[in-house]
């Protein structure tokens, strides 16, 4: 069933945090760079700016690491 997944796309539209990253265009293109992982997502990683933005992602479950 998709209820878990409806849950946990209306917890994260709710998180101003999460839904204003997830809208950034810059972090959209940060993570479609990223896709593949490597060596461009090690980068942003690191990135004072970028960084705890994709780590909060993380957290939520939002991006998964191949």
């Amino acid at each position: 069933s998709n209820d878990g997944m409806d849950d946990q796309v209306a917890s994260i539209l709710a998180n101003e945090e999460l839904r204003s990253i997830l809208l950034d265009p810059k972090m959209q293109q940060i993570m479609e760079e990223c896709g593949g992982g490597g060596s461009k997502f090690r980068y942003y990683m690191s990135h004072k700016e970028h960084g705890p933005k994709l780590r909060k992602l993380m957290e939520a479950g939002l991006i998964r690491l191949a």
